[in-house]
């Protein structure tokens, strides 16, 4: 794995810990995410959705009120009753615009139920104008008879008014359950993200560990222990980059400090070797020369006594020529001296040979 040998120990396991970082931080940016938008829909449910929800059994009310108010007038027989009647009737058409704006503004879905809304409305306060102006002109046949023609607009708005909240209750319970199944989704989403960024980090972990600290670092062991053993090995990964590679390259200069070291000391071994050599054979040469000088002087000093010796019996050899006149026993002493001294000059030659023969082998 040349491409993880470009990196340090710090930095691959720093890498991991991004990764699972990243995955953790993602997971966790996306979840809040989503919950803040579920949120933010909780929200307009509840300050929205449910306020429009509140406000349609009002505008319910409120229509049931100007039925009762229209009614109301015909049967008042007092004409100032009958005049705050009116103003009544006044403040129920603001209050029911007022109510049908903000079921408008707050649940736009809606809106055209409730325009419709407005338009039958506005037809009925028609009608009922026609009414107030007859009660208050005390014709009551005549407002009796407007009011029955334009009775079923104030129930058909009411139906409208129930159908708005039904319908508004319906999109609630809808949306909330729509909110419910994202919520799970979410849940499940996120679970599953979280997972398998986790699984991820995880196996990215084992891959980093293994192929790039745990195999090169039990190979390096493995040459070291051969090392160890007195086995010749090749040092492998002294390119990489990493801390692996560092150490490999500090054991292979130790290799090579402790080859020129052995190679050092072999040198000098083998020049003690020689020098220990050259003064044993100095040493030999020097014992020998002085063997030979001794075995000289004594070859010298038997030679010397064998001169004077063969000189010795010349002269008795002399003398007994002379003295041939001494007895048989005088001239045979002399014989077995003259042959002794031949046997010494004899022994003498054997003896010098010996010395020559020793010194030729030293």
């Amino acid at each position: 794995m040349s491409f993880l040998a470009r990196f340090s120990i710090l930095t691959k396991i720093l890498a991991i810990i991004a990764l699972i970082g990243a995955v953790m931080a993602g997971g966790t940016w996306f979840a809040t995410s989503r919950m803040q938008s579920i949120d933010d829909s909780y929200s307009k449910y509840l300050e929205k959705d449910a306020v429009a929800w509140v406000t349609a059994p009002r505008i319910a009310r409120n229509i049931f009120e100007l039925r009762f108010l229209t009614n109301r007038i015909l049967v008042e027989s007092d004409m100032a009753e009958r005049k705050k009647i009116e103003t009544g009737i006044a403040a129920t058409y603001e209050e029911f615009a007022k109510l049908t704006k903000q079921v408008k503004d707050l649940s736009p879905g809606h809106a055209p139920a409730v325009e419709v809304m407005i338009g039958k409305m506005d037809k009925v306060r028609q009608a009922n104008a026609g009414v107030i102006k007859a009660a208050l002109a005390q014709q009551d046949d005549q407002a009796k008879e407007i009011l029955s023609k334009e009775r079923l607009g104030l129930v058909d708005l009411s139906k409208d008014a129930a159908a708005l909240r039904d319908a508004i209750d319906k999109s609630i319970h809808k949306g909330s359950d729509e909110l419910t199944a994202e919520t799970n989704a979410t849940i499940r989403l996120v679970y599953t993200v979280m997972g398998s960024g986790l699984v991820l980090g995880v196996g990215f972990a084992f891959f980093i560990a293994m192929f790039g600290i745990t195999k090169p670092l039990g190979t390096l062991v493995s040459l070291l222990l051969r090392m160890a053993k007195g086995e010749t090995v090749e040092m492998i990964g002294t390119e990489r980059k990493d801390e692996i590679g560092a150490t490999a390259r500090a054991v292979d200069e130790i290799k090579t400090m402790l080859a020129v070291k052995a190679r050092a000391e072999a040198e000098a071994k083998s020049k003690q070797d020689q020098v220990v050599a050259t003064q044993r054979k100095a040493d030999m040469m020097k014992l020998a020369n002085d063997f030979e000088g001794a075995v000289g002087e004594i070859i010298e000093t038997v030679s010397s006594a064998s001169t004077e010796l063969e000189a010795s019996a010349g002269t008795l050899t002399s003398t007994a020529e002379r003295a041939q006149e001494l007895t048989t026993a005088v001239a045979a002493a002399s014989e077995e001296a003259s042959t002794n001294v031949q046997s010494v000059a004899s022994a003498t030659e054997e003896l010098t040979s010996s010395v020559n023969e020793i010194s030729r082998q030293v």
